[in-house]
């Protein structure tokens, strides 16, 4: 399953918006691509990829669990999704 979450948090005095999600464990011999995008309009349709991976720990042999994140002192609102795709 890729549960998604979004959660706010502190780390070292910056608050962060965090999308956690489950990330199979070989994306790469699969050739799944994951990328968490970020927008602060949702009408602009305009989505870019400024997330930083927080980290990463293992769910069982299949998935690990990776959290990205942004900071929420760069807008007043912001919107994170996740895409995952195939590359050929």
């Amino acid at each position: 399953d890729i549960l998604t979450a979004h959660v706010l948090g502190n780390a070292n005095g910056t608050n962060w918006l965090n999308c956690i999600f489950n990330r199979r464990r070989d994306a790469a011999a699969r050739n799944l691509t994951y990328e968490v995008l970020v927008t602060d309009d949702l009408a602009s349709g305009s989505w870019t990829n400024t997330t930083e991976e927080a980290g990463s720990v293992t769910v069982d042999t299949a998935f690990e669990s990776v959290t990205n994140r942004i900071p929420t002192d760069s807008a007043t609102q912001q919107f994170m999704k996740l895409e995952v795709g195939i590359s050929e």
